[in-house]
């Protein structure tokens, strides 16, 4: 497909995905009132924080614990808050601190909202059913809002992928994201035990088990800028050796003509000695390569091989 409707078709996506999540954010303050506008505050603070401080990779990518704050809001505070805390990750990550790129941030402000909005939803349909708010409830409706956001912003970073690139969405989602999967419910679990600490302890609990996931970044990014390095040494080491065998390639070819020269020469001084049979040798050789040609041989080598001997035929 042209590029030009590859362009415009992912505009048309991103446009979409946008006004969904737009509609998404407009109707999450629908849904319920914000009940603790202290620790909606102190949560979009530090997942805003947390996505500020998030690693870049060594390719066009990037790497946060944000996203426990995403699923935290949809857990603690419901539809309102996590509408926030998208919109604080699309706005810090994807645009204040980054290329501010437009397009980038209608598209994950559109991604995120719609992720938030049904994973705030996802758990009130499981509260909802009268079960018991107890720590371990808040653990396993964390690992449930951990699988929704997966499953909505992987679908939609897929599809424009897919669209852009003119793959299949089934296998670029498979080979992209679909190894993700556990990162999300281990962090949807961390998010959830963090929301039950949230419900005992209040802000300062939240504050003081945070701090530690922060500091985590630290720890993420040695070990970004230790991979980043190897990958780049390597690639340099590959470059070298690209290099290198080019090289000898090149050589390798002057060697095979210089010698493929010198037993012409041989042969044209031995065909001095007879006027008569003067380039006999070397029509030998090319109609010997022709024969080869016709009985099906394609090999290069071989030709050079039976051209070679064809050559020589008449010497000794």
């Amino acid at each position: 497909m042209p590029e030009p409707s590859l362009r415009g078709r992912a505009e048309w996506f991103i446009v979409g995905v946008f006004a969904l999540g737009a509609m998404a954010f407009t109707a999450a303050f629908f849904v319920r009132p914000i009940d603790d506008p202290a620790g909606v505050l102190a949560l979009v603070t530090l997942t805003a924080l947390s996505e500020r401080l998030g690693v870049k990779l060594y390719f066009d990518g990037r790497v946060s614990i944000s996203f426990v704050g995403a699923v935290m809001a949809a857990v603690c505070f419901g539809a309102p808050a996590a509408a926030l805390v998208a919109a604080a990750i699309a706005l810090t990550g994807g645009y204040l601190f980054a290329d501010r790129s437009t397009r980038k941030l209608a598209f994950n402000f559109g991604q995120q909202n719609m992720a938030a909005f049904a994973a705030a939803m996802a758990i009130a349909g499981v509260a909802a059913t009268g079960i018991e708010q107890n720590p371990l409830a808040l653990v396993a409706e964390g690992a449930i809002a951990g699988l929704v956001i997966f499953a909505v912003t992987t679908t939609a970073v897929a599809g424009v992928v897919s669209i852009t690139t003119s793959r299949n969405f089934f296998a670029t989602h498979r080979a992209d994201f679909a190894w993700l999967l556990p990162h999300y419910v281990a962090l949807g679990l961390v998010a959830g035990a963090l929301s039950a600490v949230y419900g005992q302890l209040g802000v300062a609990g939240l504050v003081a088990l945070t701090i530690p996931l922060l500091l985590s970044r630290y720890s993420i990014k040695q070990v970004v800028d230790k991979t980043r390095d190897n990958v780049l040494r390597l690639e340099k080491s590959n470059q070298q050796l690209r290099s290198a065998y080019i090289e000898i390639r090149d050589m390798s070819e002057e060697l095979r003509d210089a010698y493929t020269g010198t037993l012409e020469s041989l042969v044209a001084a031995l065909d001095m000695r007879d006027q008569e049979t003067r380039g006999h040798s070397n029509r030998v050789a090319n109609h010997s390569v022709e024969l080869a040609r016709l009985l099906g041989l394609n090999d290069e080598e071989e030709l050079t091989m039976i051209y070679r001997g064809a050559l020589m035929h008449d010497v000794g």
